[in-house]
């Protein structure tokens, strides 16, 4: 089986090789890259000499200062303000406390020795107040007074 060939296709022709795709004779331009570029200021399109946008930006934050708005501002973004200041407060303070938690927990035989000495503490002082029913009655009666204080009622 013989395969045919097709004939090779010319390349296609540019304007400055065919004269008449460029009848005036127009040379082509070449795009070069520029060395230097100069940008105009805002200062030297106004006329006013140096500096032009910090002068620019000075005088406006200027007038927003004594337009009143900052203050106004203030006003608005105080409680708010406030209230993401104690919650990263009060993140800190947790954080801070979890890693004294794990330390204690980190030192052999410390977190059971504390543990025994909270259930001490618990039956010499809470003992003596259950066994009878007055001391009960004053002992409830002073945690709903100690809770309703907290509590701000």
């Amino acid at each position: 089986m013989a395969e045919e060939s097709t004939p090779a296709t010319p390349p296609p022709a540019t304007p400055a090789a065919n004269p008449a795709a460029n009848p005036a004779g127009v040379a082509e331009l070449s795009p070069t890259v520029a060395s230097t570029v100069q940008i105009p200021s805002v200062a030297a399109a106004a006329g006013t000499g140096e500096g032009g946008e910090w002068d620019l930006l000075v005088s406006r934050l200027g007038d927003w200062l004594r337009g009143g708005e900052a203050a106004a501002l203030w006003s608005r973004s105080r409680t708010p303000l406030l209230a993401l200041a104690l919650l990263v407060a009060g993140l800190m303070l947790l954080r801070v406390y979890g890693a004294l938690i794990a330390a204690i927990e980190g030192i052999p035989l410390l977190p059971g020795l504390l543990e025994l000495a909270g259930l001490v503490w618990v039956l010499s002082q809470g003992l003596p107040r259950l066994l009878r029913s007055s001391d009960r009655r004053n002992l409830l009666a002073d945690l709903r007074a100690r809770w309703s204080a907290f509590r701000g009622r």
